[in-house]
């Protein structure tokens, strides 16, 4: 019992001493405001509860569930502008950039390839290759209904570039509308479905880093102050580079989901979104 006290005592002062740094860094009106909130929480719990967020972030999934609703509100008004018994329009841009997430993840597992892999590793590898080539293969099929113009675009690629091989599938032009050229036209519905689903990417995206960073920095704090010893240390760096290489991995979907923004702004004639 003595030494829980004599631990609770010491959490206590770190604790303390650490809420003493932060509260100099805001200013007083907030905390006081915050604290009222609490008090008033506490008294009576049908008040707003402080401790919830207040913010209600845009997310893919709130926008994929947004454009389905929109759609079938269309379809109940007769209006279907499906060309696909089972691809909707927005389907088709949520299916192609869920594809280009899934080519970022294979180029940086080929990056990760090693001579001593072993046969497993390599039979792993190369089934997941196999199944993102049929899965483009079958999105490019449906593109094409929706977008014609990628069927010409895809012939001129493929006589402009001799191979003596298949292009491999991480390397697969997907031709979404923010990747088409300028002067191709372009569906402005579809591209307005992509401005919409990219722009909660590119939110995601930096939610994403901002956790892998805050992460990190609670890795190196506990590293310093309880690792002893060269295991120790190895597993600690082992656990920051794999954390490193998800925050990376986040940095570069927000960097493919604001080009994309970039480039359809021309297209959409939208403006006031690049503090994203």
């Amino acid at each position: 019992m003595l030494k829980k006290i004599v631990e609770a005592v010491k959490w206590a002062r770190e604790h303390s001493e650490a809420l003493a740094e932060l509260e100099k860094t805001i200013q007083p009106a907030l905390i006081a405001e915050w604290k009222a909130e609490v008090e008033a929480w506490e008294e009576d719990n049908s008040c707003p509860n402080p401790f919830e967020s207040r913010f209600s972030p845009v997310t893919q999934a709130a926008v994929r569930l947004e454009l389905a609703e929109l759609e079938a509100q269309e379809l109940q008004a007769g209006i279907n502008v499906s060309l696909h018994t089972d691809i909707s329009p927005s389907d088709l841009i949520t299916l192609g950039i869920d594809l280009e997430d899934q080519q970022a993840r294979l180029r940086s597992k080929f990056a990760d390839v090693s001579l001593h892999d072993t046969d497993k590793q390599k039979a792993t590898l190369q089934t997941q290759i196999t199944s993102l080539q049929r899965r483009l293969e079958a999105w490019a099929r449906i593109q094409e209904l929706y977008m014609p113009a990628v069927c010409q675009l895809r012939h001129q690629s493929s006589e402009a570039i001799e191979r003596v091989e298949e292009l491999k599938p991480q390397d697969f032009e997907l031709w979404l509308p923010s990747q088409l050229p300028t002067e191709t036209p372009t569906d402005q519905k579809l591209a307005g479905y992509e401005w919409d689903l990219r722009y909660a990417q590119a939110l995601d995206a930096l939610d994403d880093v901002r956790s892998h960073l805050r992460l990190r920095s609670h890795i190196y704090m506990y590293k310093d102050k309880n690792i002893r010893g060269q295991a120790g240390s190895t597993r600690a760096k082992k656990i920051i580079d794999s954390v490193g290489s998800r925050k990376q991995a986040s940095v570069l979907k927000y960097r493919r989901a604001r080009n994309a923004l970039l480039s359809l702004t021309s297209r959409l004639e939208r403006c006031g979104w690049e503090t994203v």
